[in-house]
């Protein structure tokens, strides 16, 4: 019984010092390709337009971080929500 909290000790150690050590390089290697592919998409959701011209994505920038931003799809009238733009408990929210 006295075996066991030691050998857990160095299966976390072993473990920590595995996830610990990887390359960062690397990693962002490994992910290049869906990084490109995750970018073209969100290029592609800006862009898109419906019939009468009007943009079907609203760009939302939070306040605490102006680099970053969601693409948000309104299925209802945008008017009846101005300046709330969070979701409901009966809302359908679709994130990808």
């Amino acid at each position: 019984m006295k075996k066991l909290p030691i050998l857990l000790f160095i299966a976390v150690a072993v473990f920590l010092g595995v996830s610990c050590g990887m390359d960062d390089e690397n990693y962002w290697e490994q992910y290049a390709d869906w990084r490109n592919a995750n970018n073209a998409w969100l290029e592609q959701k800006k862009t898109e337009t419906d019939a009468a011209g009007e943009a079907y994505y609203t760009k939302v920038v939070p306040t605490w971080d102006t680099q970053a931003y969601v693409l948000m799809r309104f299925f209802n009238d945008t008017e009846l929500t101005k300046n709330n733009l969070s979701p409901h408990s009966t809302s359908t929210v679709y994130v990808k």
